[in-house]
């Protein structure tokens, strides 16, 4: 067992002692779609340390269907297990990320050239009186970086 795999679970294994035991209830209400959708311009470095910014046409959403699925503008989800409060969640997601070529931008000359990828990985969420904390690892799906990383939110 590699040592990524062996801190992953420990990791999951800390986080487990904050998740509530959930309670046999009568299952909620379904609710349907809910939240913000809308599109305009998303400005973004041309890569880490640009002065110069990119610009995109997307759609911005922050939806979410049923308090299980959910639609950030750079996240999207489906959680597997959540508390009968909704503040903690492990959820499965999907995150795009944007490619660079080397002449970006000074800081990239003599770089590789890095294509845009997809990556996904579980997530702890937890919202709290201080805030909001998510915790994932995302590997590559496309096999572009060949590998992963840990995220960690907070709000």
């Amino acid at each position: 067992m590699s040592i990524l795999n062996r801190f992953l679970i420990l990791i999951f294994a800390l986080l487990l002692p904050l998740c509530a035991v959930a309670q046999l209830q009568s299952p909620p209400k379904a609710t349907g779609w809910s939240g913000t959708l809308g599109a305009g311009p998303v400005f973004f470095p041309k890569y880490v340390g640009s002065k110069e910014l990119g610009v995109l046409p997307l759609p911005i959403a922050y939806l979410s269907y049923d308090d299980w699925f959910y639609v950030n503008l750079f996240r999207t989800g489906a959680y597997v297990w959540g508390s009968a409060d909704k503040s903690k969640g492990i959820s499965f997601a999907l995150e795009p990320h944007l490619g660079f070529n080397s002449g970006d931008g000074p800081r990239l000359a003599g770089m590789a050239t890095r294509r845009s990828s997809l990556a996904a990985g579980p997530t702890f969420d937890w919202t709290g009186e201080l805030g909001a904390l998510s915790l994932g690892y995302f590997y590559d799906l496309n096999h572009t970086s060949r590998g992963g990383y840990f995220d960690a939110i907070y709000d």
